[in-house]
């Protein structure tokens, strides 16, 4: 198996929800290298739809996707960081997206207070 992290969007993101989840991964995003689908040449996609990037050739794993509205992305999801780097974007998306009440999330870290834990703390 492997680190990973899962959620379940119970309820569609606001646009105030998704305003600011949006906010906490474009600055993730200037902290970490970050790709999309660990393409190097193709910008992590944070836009009005979805969030969706990757770690970069070595430092990336599997895919984190979330979406405001897309009903196939409410599903049960998850995404196996294998604690490499770009975790520390998807755990601070998580935590974002689980302060809107809208989410359930889980992982094989810790949580406290219902939130992911990561290396850094929270």
């Amino acid at each position: 198996m492997g680190y990973t992290h899962y959620w379940k969007q119970k309820k569609y993101f606001t646009l105030a929800d998704w305003t600011k989840i949006c906010e906490v991964a474009t600055e993730a995003a200037t902290l970490v290298d970050l790709a999309f689908e660990s393409d190097v040449n193709k910008p992590p996609q944070i836009d009005k739809d979805v969030i969706c990037f990757n770690g970069i050739g070595e430092n990336g794993g599997e895919t984190f996707i979330i979406s405001q509205q897309n009903p196939m992305l409410r599903n049960f999801r998850f995404c196996k960081t294998a604690r490499k780097p770009y975790d520390f974007a998807v755990v601070e998306i998580l935590n974002a997206a689980y302060d809107t009440g809208k989410m359930d999330i889980s992982t094989d870290g810790d949580l406290v207070d219902g939130y992911i834990v990561h290396l850094r703390g929270r």
